[in-house]
């Protein structure tokens, strides 16, 4: 985790130092009545005066936030809602705006109840990041997440978690047992647009091997070219996944890490066309699947189909477990995507 510095000082100084000339430019309108020369050119300086001003004045606060006092009480649970203790705390801290800063301010220890504090520093901001082996990380920015940023001062979020009565809460997913696991990374694949299957299997980079889920894309997509249509006109498309002798099942949550035993369906369709209300219609979807074989061995995969794409339309990531019987698909490079919790395809 690192903070994101904005370069405003070339802009803040930029404006100062043209005022008087951005001033200068301005067409003032006047009364009936004529103002003498230099009276306009009084107004003129004044005006760029008081720009500059407070320019210097909005400058300045943003320094004297680097200098606020900060102190973090946090703890570290599991997706059960479990203490995590010795987990590794990494501490980052927003602390001077001049300069090109980074790394690590300070690596903590949870204690046997979760439980780390830091204290004594002075800057804007501070990031948490939470982590521990057999753990998995939960991505920023969502309502549960294994990192943290906060901010401090006037209103600040991170004022309230400086009180070690209301501590900040990071979340690690606990995955258990593993199993060698074959992990296909994120690929975008190419499809046909008039609905012909194409094979991809969960056993290779290459999409080669016994595993294979049948892929069925069809979009009119080039409709858009026409004349009188745009990039923002809408159009028909569909997409079908297929599991032969097996079938798909949504996986509805982050901390699931075996795969049901039943319930599961040969196939799932996504379908927009143009004639559906405009807030129900999607270009882009995306979607996450256990899947079960054949040979009862199992799966997921979790993508990203865009039916404006006439070229590599599917964004497919998968991990197959090729022990037959065997539910278990924890591992540890396993990719969390908070979703909806609901199957978006029938």
């Amino acid at each position: 985790m690192r903070f994101q510095k904005t370069i405003l000082v070339a802009v803040i100084a930029a404006v100062g130092a043209s005022a008087l000339l951005l001033v200068r430019g301005c067409n003032f309108k006047r009364d009936s009545t004529e103002l003498p020369q230099d009276t306009l050119e009084k107004r003129e300086r004044s005006s760029a005066i008081s720009h500059a001003e407070a320019n210097q004045e909005s400058l300045q606060a943003l320094l004297d936030s680097y200098k606020t006092s900060i102190a973090l009480y946090g703890k570290v649970v599991d997706q059960f809602g479990e203490s995590v203790p010795d987990a590794t705390v990494e501490i980052f801290v927003h602390s001077e705006y001049f300069g090109d800063r980074s790394g690590t301010d300070a690596v903590l220890k949870t204690d046997k109840e979760g439980k780390f504090s830091i204290n004594g520093l002075t800057g804007s901001a501070i990031g948490a990041s939470a982590m521990k082996e057999g753990y998995l990380r939960i991505p920023a920015l969502t309502s549960r997440s294994s990192g943290v940023n906060l901010n401090y001062g006037a209103d600040g979020t991170g004022n309230k978690h400086a009180n070690p009565a209301n501590p900040i809460v990071l979340e690690l997913l606990k995955i258990g047992p593993t199993e060698p696991i074959v992990h296909v990374d994120k690929k975008r694949w190419k499809l046909p647009l008039d609905g012909s299957p194409q094979l991809i299997a969960l056993d290779s980079n290459e999409g080669q091997g016994e595993h294979q889920i049948d892929l069925r894309f069809r979009s009119n997509t080039h409709i858009r070219e026409l004349p009188g249509n745009n990039a923002y006109t809408v159009f028909d498309w569909s997409f079908e996944i297929r599991v032969s002798g097996g079938g798909l099942i949504w996986d509805e949550s982050d901390a699931k890490f075996e795969a049901p035993a039943s319930g599961y369906k040969e196939m799932v369709r996504y379908e927009y066309t143009a004639t559906m209300p405009p807030d129900e219609w999607k270009r882009v979807r995306r979607g996450r699947y256990f899947v079960r074989f054949a040979d009862n061995t199992y799966g997921r995969i979790q993508f990203d189909i865009d039916g404006g794409s006439d070229r590599r339309p599917l964004y497919l990531e998968s991990w197959l477990n090729l022990t037959p019987g065997s539910r278990n698909l924890a591992t540890e490079n396993l990719i969390i995507n908070v979703m909806d919790s609901a199957e978006s395809g029938r």
